[in-house]
């Protein structure tokens, strides 16, 4: 008898949103990296502000299911 090590609710799709919100962060801190010379301690507010919008967008998302917190996500 086998045992599967993963709760029965995993859905993949939470899978590729999580891989999709670790991008974006990702993107982020190149970004706030690369406008920091130029911009100085106000590019951390430009990263915070991108991975924040992300994270909302996504939560929004997953709590409506609805099409315009998806689009806002893929586009934004």
């Amino acid at each position: 008898m086998t045992t599967s090590l993963q709760p029965l609710n995993v859905n993949p799709v939470h899978k590729f949103a999580r891989l999709s919100l670790a991008s974006i962060i990702i993107t982020a801190v190149f970004i706030t990296i690369h406008h920091l010379y130029k911009l100085g301690p106000p590019a951390l507010i430009l990263g915070s502000v991108i991975v924040a919008s992300g994270v909302m967008l996504l939560r929004w998302f997953r709590s409506t299911k609805g099409i315009i917190p998806l689009i806002l996500y893929a586009y934004g």
